[in-house]
């Protein structure tokens, strides 16, 4: 069996696995914290085990689409609605990166979201 603290972790390696992303990330609530792949910092040019704060995450998107990308992740923190967006990030080095940024709400065995 499997721990409660390995459900996020499984369930976004199946999300990545389904979607064919290699970059992984997920944030935990609570600290507002994002954990990052190997993959999401290289894309990032970040140095890799960076986890930025949810406003040090939000500061990469391109700065028109901060505000629709940040009402998103609220929203999916909030109510479980999940998303998929096409957007750009603008790199550690300055350049502009599209991605496609997805998310995902895990619930406690309480059903309270924990997890995008």
């Amino acid at each position: 069996g499997t721990s409660e603290a390995d459900q996020p972790s499984e369930r976004l390696l199946r999300l990545a696995a389904r979607t064919g992303q290699a970059g992984v990330w997920h944030c935990e609530i609570a600290k507002s914290r994002l954990y990052w792949s190997g993959e999401v910092c290289r894309i990032h040019e970040v140095a890799p085990g960076s986890a930025p704060t949810l406003l040090e995450a939000v500061a990469f998107y391109a700065a028109e689409s901060r505000a629709r990308l940040s009402r998103l992740f609220d929203t999916c923190a909030r109510e479980g609605a999940s998303f998929d967006e096409q957007t750009e990030i603008i790199t550690a080095s300055g350049r502009r990166v599209g991605i496609r940024v997805m998310g995902e709400a895990v619930r406690d065995a309480d059903g309270v979201i924990t997890v995008v």
